[in-house]
């Protein structure tokens, strides 16, 4: 199940997810690397840094600006440099701040998903949220629900 947000001009997008809190919230401080992309440093506290690759021309490095278990994590990006050939990307996305909200609702649980900063005017925003829409409602959907996300490792 996936709904995407269209009435802000920021990307937004609640996936459910047939797993709990936990795993979840384990998912997106201690695992990025089975449902992203290749992961050097740390997410687990407030004041982390890390960085995730596609491979050596594409990276971003963020820092853990909010964290409560279970329920919420925030990245704020510090630093970007991608290789999708989109001129101004990299700008676009530093200081952008990626929030992540566990919801449990009813018998589902689902990730409220928001870019701060990610516009529909963005010259990334194509790229950008159809590369979203893959790594949360496909790739890290399917490594919480069967153990086996779709990570791209270089």
């Amino acid at each position: 199940m996936m709904r995407i947000d269209k009435i802000t001009e920021e990307y937004k997008i609640s996936v459910g997810i047939n797993s709990d809190t936990q795993k979840i919230f384990n998912a997106l401080t201690k695992h990025i690397d089975k449902w992203w992309g290749t992961f050097d440093g740390s997410a687990e506290n407030i004041g982390d840094e890390f960085e995730v690759s596609f491979d050596k021309d594409s990276y971003w490095g963020f820092r853990i600006i909010e964290l409560i278990p279970n329920e919420k994590v925030v990245w704020k990006c510090n630093e970007s440099h991608q290789d999708h050939h989109v001129k101004g990307m990299d700008k676009e996305w530093l200081n952008s701040t990626l929030h992540w909200k566990l919801i449990e609702e009813n018998e589902n649980t689902f990730i409220d998903f928001y870019h701060e900063g990610l516009y529909t005017t963005n010259a990334c925003y194509d790229v950008c949220s159809s590369g979203w829409n893959f790594y949360i409602a496909t790739s890290l959907k399917e490594f919480l629900e069967t153990g086996k996300g779709q990570p791209l490792v270089g």
